[in-house]
């Protein structure tokens, strides 16, 4: 083989399953990533903003290559993201896999993939967590390993909960320095999922007080002493939320089956594509209106409300199809249940499944239980680790020379974004989930070709998705993800729970 991996972008999906090919085969060599770093030369718009150029940026002809340059592992000036670190996961000469578990011990399956290294200079650091903090840890220091063969390794740790998360991560580190690397240098970082918990755990409840629904010609408006949401009943959606009186959410939480394309999806005009038919089946360019507004319930405890939302395309027959159940509690707790029927939707995979919305200004706290702390995908989450992360909204935004989706995080337990006043909104899924969070919104993020066409707002704008599509490996040449990561269409389900 030779170019078997194109890093254009936010790109290296399914690298381990090449790498995973590579073992099972011995005649069948890897040849090379292409290529190792954007070339991408620093200049600036007449503005005196910098931002990295690309074909017909310098006031040359314009070649029609675009940005096929801006390939790298890494970006022009040497900075990384969440491909150098899948890099660095697929060619490790460590693997690891849980082999089987109980309540006070896991069994970890080491495969030294080294044809000269047996091992003996390295040793096994792990961590027990629970609910995303550690709750355990410990060193196994004799790891020695035959060259290309496997070992079994027990590590033992106190009884789990039985209603706690928990997970296991290991790291094999250098214990003395060896060649180029120092002391304490981690070859390979994995985690493994032991015990599911109960996630509704992490479900925040307030002192309860008594809802009052009201009817607008236009809203259903629902009011505590805290609490005001307004469901519009043009759309069937959530379009306003606050908490003693500071809104939280400002623009409405709405269907979203669209992302700002990758260059493996197909940007610049390429034809049959992802986006090609994304585009086609008028994903990009959804109007939502509302079919049907139903109060299900309503009393001081709790008030149900059930929407059926058309999404739709002007001039069209393209039509999708959401139903939503909002169940809201005196407690301040909003449970969200969502049925997207993408059966009829002609794509051969869809780019996301899931709702966005935007949030008022200052929420820019950032924390989820999860993977992390870059970004991760389905067919791209080998070097990233699942536990309780917290940062800025801000620095979850990957800078990819060309704007594209980015800042992915996946196997989301629960996540919740805060601001310097204490004010707190959490979401918890009814299974692991897919999320982000940025200050641009999706529209602008696709049609940016430069940084600089980028609009920061102070707003913040989640995205909630009960799936992620795959970044997959095409942007040289048309291969899509493997089919095991493709999101088929379908009917899915999902649902998530906002609290304070």
């Amino acid at each position: 083989m030779n170019e078997y991996a194109h890093a254009m972008g936010n790109a290296m999906g399914n690298l381990y399953e090449y790498v995973e090919t590579f073992d099972k085969y011995p005649k069948l060599i890897g040849g090379c990533i292409w290529d190792w770093v954007d070339q991408g030369l620093l200049t600036k718009t007449e503005d005196g903003e910098f931002y990295y150029g690309y074909d017909g940026d310098f006031g040359g002809v314009h070649t029609g290559d675009d940005n096929f340059c801006l390939n790298g592992v890494v970006f022009p000036d040497r900075s990384y993201g969440g491909k150098l670190i899948q890099v660095k996961a697929a060619y490790s000469d460590i693997w690891s896999n849980l082999k089987e578990n109980s309540k006070d011990n896991a069994v970890v399956t080491v495969n030294n993939k080294c044809v000269f290294d047996q091992l003996q200079n390295k040793c096994m650091n792990w961590i027990l967590y629970k609910d995303g903090i550690e709750a355990e840890k410990g060193t196994v220091a004799d790891i020695k390993t035959p060259c290309k063969t496997k070992r079994d390794i027990t590590v033992h740790f106190a009884n789990m909960a039985a209603d706690g998360d928990y997970v296991l991560t290991v790291s094999f580190v250098n214990i003395q320095n060896q060649c180029m690397l120092p002391k304490g240098h981690v070859m390979m970082t994995k985690s493994f999922d032991l015990q599911k918990g109960d996630y509704t755990r992490y479900v925040h409840t307030q002192t309860p007080s008594s809802l009052k629904e009201r009817l607008t010609s236009d809203a259903i408006v629902i009011k505590n002493d805290s609490l005001s949401l307004r469901i519009n009943k043009k759309i069937g959606l959530i379009e306003y939320l606050s908490i003693g009186g500071r809104p939280y959410i400002v623009e409405p939480v709405a269907p979203n089956y669209f992302r700002a394309a990758t260059d493996n999806d197909g940007r610049r005009g390429k034809i049959h594509t992802y986006l090609t038919a994304w585009e086609k089946a008028g994903l990009d360019r959804l109007v939502h209106t509302a079919e049907s507004v139903k109060v299900l319930c309503s009393n001081d405890n709790e008030v149900q409300i059930e929407t059926v939302v058309n999404s739709t395309v002007p001039d069209t027959t393209i039509q999708i199809k959401t139903q939503f159940v909002y169940t809201i509690k005196s407690d301040n707790t909003i449970a969200v249940k969502v049925k997207s029927d993408l059966s009829k939707v002609d794509v051969p995979s869809l780019p996301r499944i899931g709702v966005r919305f935007a949030m008022a200004e200052g929420f820019n706290d950032f924390k989820w239980y999860g993977k992390g702390p870059g970004e991760s995908y389905s067919d791209s989450e080998s070097g990233v680790t699942t536990r309780l992360y917290k940062g800025s909204v801000s620095s979850q935004w990957v800078n990819y020379p060309v704007p594209q989706e980015n800042g992915n995080k996946t196997h989301i337990r629960w996540m919740s974004l805060s601001n310097d006043k204490g004010s707190v909104l959490s979401i918890v899924g009814d299974h692991q989930l897919d999320g982000s969070v940025s200050h641009y919104r999706q529209a602008n993020i696709y049609k940016a070709l430069h940084t600089y066409d980028l609009n920061r707002e102070g707003k913040i704008f989640v995205n909630v998705d009960d799936d992620m599509g795959a970044l997959g490996n095409q942007s040289c040449g048309n291969l899509p993800p493997l089919d095991k990561y493709l999101l088929k269409p379908g009917v899915y389900n999902f649902g998530f729970v906002i609290s304070f």
